[in-house]
Protein backbone atom coordinates (compact mmCIF):
# COMPACT_ATOMS: atom_id res chain seq x y z
CA UNK A 1 0.00 0.00 0.00
CA UNK A 2 1.36 3.46 -0.77
CA UNK A 3 2.24 6.30 1.91
CA UNK A 4 -0.75 8.91 1.53
CA UNK A 5 -0.19 12.22 -0.19
CA UNK A 6 0.15 15.59 1.33
CA UNK A 7 -2.74 16.24 -0.16
CA UNK A 8 -4.90 13.20 0.81
CA UNK A 9 -3.94 14.05 4.07
CA UNK A 10 -4.81 17.36 3.73
CA UNK A 11 -8.42 16.19 2.46
CA UNK A 12 -8.18 13.90 5.36
CA UNK A 13 -7.88 17.27 7.72
CA UNK A 14 -10.22 18.79 6.20
CA UNK A 15 -12.87 15.74 6.36
CA UNK A 16 -12.39 15.55 10.23
CA UNK A 17 -12.95 19.50 10.83
CA UNK A 18 -15.89 19.16 9.15
CA UNK A 19 -16.95 15.77 10.95
CA UNK A 20 -16.01 17.65 14.53
CA UNK A 21 -18.14 20.59 13.33
CA UNK A 22 -20.92 17.93 12.89
CA UNK A 23 -19.98 15.81 16.05
CA UNK A 24 -18.98 18.57 18.63
CA UNK A 25 -19.86 22.23 17.62
CA UNK A 26 -22.74 22.36 16.18
CA UNK A 27 -24.34 20.44 19.46
CA UNK A 28 -22.65 22.03 21.89
CA UNK A 29 -24.45 25.33 20.06
CA UNK A 30 -27.77 23.92 20.04
CA UNK A 31 -27.07 23.11 23.53
CA UNK A 32 -26.42 26.46 24.57
CA UNK A 33 -29.89 27.18 22.45
CA UNK A 34 -31.92 24.99 24.63
CA UNK A 35 -30.45 26.16 27.57
CA UNK A 36 -31.26 30.08 26.69
CA UNK A 37 -34.72 28.37 25.43
CA UNK A 38 -35.42 27.26 29.09
CA UNK A 39 -34.39 30.53 30.46
CA UNK A 40 -36.78 32.48 28.19
CA UNK A 41 -39.78 30.01 28.81
CA UNK A 42 -39.62 31.00 32.58
CA UNK A 43 -42.52 32.98 33.60
CA UNK A 44 -41.34 36.39 34.45
CA UNK A 45 -45.14 38.05 34.33
CA UNK A 46 -44.43 39.19 37.89
CA UNK A 47 -41.71 41.17 37.02
CA UNK A 48 -44.19 43.01 34.97
CA UNK A 49 -46.30 43.80 37.54
CA UNK A 50 -47.77 47.49 37.96
CA UNK A 51 -50.96 49.18 39.73
CA UNK A 52 -53.90 49.20 37.49
CA UNK A 53 -54.29 53.01 37.81
CA UNK A 54 -50.63 53.20 36.00
CA UNK A 55 -52.71 51.74 32.91
CA UNK A 56 -52.07 49.33 30.58
CA UNK A 57 -50.38 45.83 31.82
CA UNK A 58 -47.43 45.37 29.59
CA UNK A 59 -47.21 41.45 30.37
CA UNK A 60 -49.09 40.29 27.55
CA UNK A 61 -46.57 42.43 25.35
CA UNK A 62 -44.14 40.59 26.91
CA UNK A 63 -45.85 37.25 26.76
CA UNK A 64 -45.55 37.67 22.93
CA UNK A 65 -42.24 38.61 23.12
CA UNK A 66 -41.26 35.72 24.72
CA UNK A 67 -43.57 32.99 22.88
CA UNK A 68 -41.62 34.55 19.23
CA UNK A 69 -38.09 34.46 20.93
CA UNK A 70 -38.83 30.73 22.26
CA UNK A 71 -40.18 30.07 19.25
CA UNK A 72 -37.25 30.65 17.35
CA UNK A 73 -34.79 29.39 19.73
CA UNK A 74 -36.57 25.47 19.38
CA UNK A 75 -36.30 26.26 15.58
CA UNK A 76 -32.28 27.34 15.86
CA UNK A 77 -31.43 24.65 17.85
CA UNK A 78 -33.17 22.06 15.65
CA UNK A 79 -31.64 23.82 12.88
CA UNK A 80 -28.28 23.26 14.39
CA UNK A 81 -28.28 19.78 15.25
CA UNK A 82 -30.07 18.84 11.81
CA UNK A 83 -27.03 20.78 10.51
CA UNK A 84 -24.74 19.10 12.37
CA UNK A 85 -25.78 15.53 10.96
CA UNK A 86 -25.72 16.68 7.52
CA UNK A 87 -21.84 17.87 8.12
CA UNK A 88 -21.29 14.28 9.89
CA UNK A 89 -23.21 12.24 6.79
CA UNK A 90 -21.38 14.50 4.41
CA UNK A 91 -17.69 13.70 6.15
CA UNK A 92 -18.81 10.24 6.00
CA UNK A 93 -19.12 9.71 2.53
CA UNK A 94 -16.65 12.30 1.13
CA UNK A 95 -13.71 10.08 3.59
CA UNK A 96 -15.23 6.83 1.36
CA UNK A 97 -13.83 8.73 -1.83
CA UNK A 98 -10.66 6.80 -1.31
CA UNK A 99 -8.94 3.95 0.47
CA UNK A 100 -6.38 7.21 1.46
CA UNK A 101 -8.43 9.53 2.89
CA UNK A 102 -10.74 6.83 4.89
CA UNK A 103 -8.01 5.32 6.77
CA UNK A 104 -6.92 8.97 7.68
CA UNK A 105 -10.35 9.97 8.36
CA UNK A 106 -10.96 7.44 10.26
CA UNK A 107 -8.25 7.61 13.05
CA UNK A 108 -8.78 11.00 12.75
CA UNK A 109 -13.02 10.56 14.18
CA UNK A 110 -11.16 8.17 16.97
CA UNK A 111 -9.23 10.89 17.87
CA UNK A 112 -12.63 12.94 18.11
CA UNK A 113 -14.97 10.15 19.59
CA UNK A 114 -11.88 9.75 22.50
CA UNK A 115 -11.77 13.45 23.12
CA UNK A 116 -15.73 14.30 23.13
CA UNK A 117 -15.52 10.70 25.76
CA UNK A 118 -12.95 12.50 28.15
CA UNK A 119 -14.85 15.83 28.42
CA UNK A 120 -18.13 13.74 29.19
CA UNK A 121 -15.75 12.06 31.96
CA UNK A 122 -14.83 15.30 33.31
CA UNK A 123 -17.74 17.04 33.23
CA UNK A 124 -19.24 14.33 35.34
Amino acid sequence: MTEPSRASQELASDIEALYRSGAVTLPEMAAEYATARSVVAADYSSVFWRPAGLGTDPSGAYAVLQTATEALMARMESQLRRTGDALVMTAREYSRADEHNRNEFVGLVADVVAQQAEAAAEGS
